[in-house]
């Protein structure tokens, strides 16, 4: 009896105990499931929180950004219109000086080339006593009613003609006459303007030029055709400075027409004598000019073509490539240039 009453009491002990370890591990369990609801909930409101800031940061970036745009904007417009009027004011001083029109400058520098070779022209010389003696060359309007600027050799042609001593004609030369006269017959050569002078435009259109004027000894012609053209103003050439951009335009070989090409300012020199280059072919002081030396290709055709700065302006005229050195060409500043070409033009 004593022994049931033992092992009911161990029953309602041991049911006890279990009860209280359940209660105490739901209890567990259920403080565990808070706490995990309690962590989702606070990693939702941060990521909710960085939401928020990262959006009101951006808000703040794109509205400084904006601003700042705004603001370049208005300094950049400002700057470009003071830069326009000054060149047009400028180019107003220089029209009143030298009696040329002027107009407003390119600028778009992308485009200023394409703009700048309507103006520019092929000029093809010839003599119609000697179908063998046609040259071509470049040069380009300085004047909206037709005037035409280039160099004096491009329209300069030499003519040589066999003369004897004593005037004696040349014999068959199937004859035994004619070596004895070949041996004593020389050359006279003379170097005159060309008896046509013709004018290609970039539309196509060809025009027969009148020659205005020319100087053999600085290298400059001006011609004139019937019209009202494009133009390109002047420039000072006393502004170029060494490494400054440059442009060179005009018909290479007579072939590539209405050609640009880049490069930049080599050196300018002052006073510049030929024969220092070739003493064989140019006397002392015979040519002297004042040079822009640039890495600019120039080539046969070239010459009389416009060298342009970045500004679209005439600072030179593409006259010489030194052959001996495939980056080194040159070309007669617009300042040396532009008093002789006005007083031909004013005394046309």
């Amino acid at each position: 009896m004593k022994l049931a009453a033992h092992a009911v009491y161990f029953v309602v002990v041991a049911f006890l105990i279990a009860g209280t370890f359940w209660q105490v591990e739901e209890t567990r369990l259920g403080l565990n499931m808070q706490f995990q609801l309690a962590t989702q909930r606070m990693d939702t409101r941060l990521q909710e929180l960085q939401a928020q800031q990262q959006q009101q940061l951006g808000v703040m970036q794109q509205t400084v950004a904006q601003q700042l745009s705004a603001q370049s904007a208005d300094m950049l417009t400002e700057l470009d219109v003071a830069s326009l009027r000054n060149r047009q004011t400028a180019g107003r001083v220089r029209a009143v000086e030298d009696g040329l029109a002027d107009r407003p400058l390119p600028v778009n520098v992308q485009k200023l080339a394409d703009n700048a070779l309507d103006a520019v022209v092929r000029v093809i010389a010839s003599q119609s006593s000697d179908a063998l003696s046609e040259q071509q060359g470049s040069g380009f309007f300085a004047a909206r009613n037709g005037y035409i600027v280039t160099n004096a050799h491009v329209i300069l042609i030499q003519t040589c003609t066999l003369v004897h001593p004593d005037g004696e004609p040349e014999p068959p030369q199937d004859s035994d006459e004619w070596l004895e006269w070949a041996n004593e017959v020389y050359y006279v050569c003379e170097i005159t303007p060309a008896d046509t002078i013709t004018i290609a435009l970039r539309n196509g259109d060809e025009r027969t030029a009148r020659l205005v004027g020319y100087d053999e000894q600085r290298d400059l012609a001006v011609l004139h055709i019937d019209g009202t053209f494009d133009y390109l103003p002047w420039g000072d050439s006393d502004d170029v400075r060494q490494g400054d951009q440059v442009i060179a335009l005009g018909n290479p070989l007579g072939v590539f027409d209405f050609s640009a090409t880049a490069g930049i300012v080599s050196a300018v020199r002052e006073d510049f004598d030929l024969a220092t280059l070739d003493p064989l072919f140019f006397e002392p002081g015979e040519l002297v000019f004042d040079l822009i030396q640039l890495d600019a290709p120039i080539d046969f055709g070239n010459s009389g073509g416009p060298l342009l700065n970045m500004d679209g302006e005439v600072i030179g005229i593409n006259t010489f490539g030194a052959g001996i050195a495939s980056d080194l060409n040159l070309a007669i500043t617009s300042d040396f240039a532009k008093p002789i070409v006005v007083g031909m033009i004013r005394g046309d």
